[in-house]
């Protein structure tokens, strides 16, 4: 095996490692190849040192302040407006069309009236528009939940 190969295995054993995914006859081959390598087992301490940082990082949400001027600009308010309304749109427009695939048959056959298949589409629409409607209402509660971090 060439020094290039052996090293290209200890990093991949070095990776097992650091993930706590190794056995012990791979610990044996790592332990061979760090003394036969020390920049790797430099390599190999700078992998660990990085994984116990990684592990004990924490998010950390900007203050409340900063939210509250972030939200005071117009630019923003409206962005987000526009989001919802384009997303509620295109949601209704999808589901309209899913529905209608499948009722297409029905709309289709020239034997039932026009304003029974305008009775259809409409149920639908108005199915889709409630669906979405209901579905932003309940997005918009959970995020202003009292107790939604409460645990019993």
């Amino acid at each position: 095996m060439s020094m290039a190969s052996e090293k290209e295995r200890a990093r991949q054993l070095i990776m097992a490692a650091v993930d706590g995914e190794i056995g012990d006859s791979e610990r044996t081959e790592l332990e061979g190849y760090l003394h036969k390598y020390p920049d790797l087992h430099e390599e190999f301490q700078k992998c660990k040192h990085m994984q116990e940082i990684t592990m004990n990082m924490k998010y950390t949400s900007p203050p409340e302040s900063v939210w509250d001027k972030y939200w005071l600009g117009v630019y923003n308010r409206i962005e987000r407006g526009i989001g919802w309304i384009l997303l509620s749109i295109g949601a209704i427009m999808l589901l309209i069309y899913g529905l209608y695939s499948m009722f297409e048959s029905i709309l289709a056959d020239a034997e039932i009236a026009w304003w029974l298949k305008l009775a259809i589409f409409s149920a639908i629409a108005g199915t889709v528009v409630l669906l979405v409607s209901v579905l932003r209402e309940k997005i918009f509660l959970h995020k202003t939940e009292r107790y939604k971090d409460i645990r019993r």
